[in-house]
């Protein structure tokens, strides 16, 4: 006899792989990718490997997939609020979410293109960022909050990401990067190597943060219809 699952059963599994994913999965994808970073620092292409334009490069991705993650939650909000119009989504998620969208837009395209206005504003978006971060992070512990590991890729991403965005800008080896409009590529160092393991390292992360949401919300509506069905 098959057994036939539930709505609620096929929801439950993918919150279940998700868990598994982020426990197991993602810091084994982590992982490859920094031992293939180590290698090819390494070789030959190690000084392209580890240039200051391709951290800007990468930094200026991070901010595309911030930007899809917003439009993703404002998908969320209003697919949340559609059976009792759309007037109804919460504008406290909703008005920031957008203005997300646009202000990660438009610094992912402004970095990529070595724009050093793109540059200054970005530094400033991360400095609030992470002053918001260190004020929920010492809320959140005053409360006695708790942490759920499976969410660890989140937290980094909420957490560490604003400070090594805010840092890896301010260095004056990626200033001189935007004085160039990223024709010159100074030379790598340590803290070089370091920004571009962890630039690549949080491409990988948001962009399995920003995967699994899309999934996440086109499996919800895919249960809703079934449960209609």
């Amino acid at each position: 006899m098959t057994e036939t699952w539930s709505p609620d059963d096929i929801h439950e599994a993918w919150l279940k792989a998700v868990a598994v994913w982020n426990v197991f999965g993602l810091p084994a994808l982590l992982g490859v990718v920094a031992a293939v970073a180590l290698v090819r620092a390494r070789a030959a292409e190690g000084a392209s490997w580890l240039g200051r334009r391709g951290v800007v490069l990468r930094i200026g991705r991070i901010h595309d997939l911030l930007a899809l993650w917003s439009l993703l939650t404002v998908a969320d909000e209003l697919w949340a609020a559609r059976g009792q119009g759309f007037s109804r989504a919460n504008p406290f998620v909703v008005v920031p979410a957008l203005g997300a969208v646009i202000i990660d837009g438009l610094l992912g395209r402004g970095l990529r293109r070595f724009r050093p206005a793109a540059r200054w504003v970005a530094l400033v978006v991360a400095a609030l960022r992470w002053t918001l971060a260190v004020w929920l992070t010492v809320t959140f512990g005053a409360f006695g909050g708790s942490i759920d590991p499976t969410e660890w890729p989140r937290l980094a991403v909420s957490r560490v990401l604003p400070a090594f965005l805010f840092v890896a800008l301010l260095l004056p080896a990626t200033a001189r990067v935007f004085q160039a409009r990223g024709a010159v590529d100074p030379p790598p160092g340590k803290a070089g190597a370091v920004l571009a393991l962890g630039s690549r390292l949080f491409v990988v992360l948001l962009g399995s943060i920003v995967l699994i949401d899309a999934l996440d919300l086109a499996i919800r509506a895919a249960v809703e219809s079934m449960s209609r069905a």
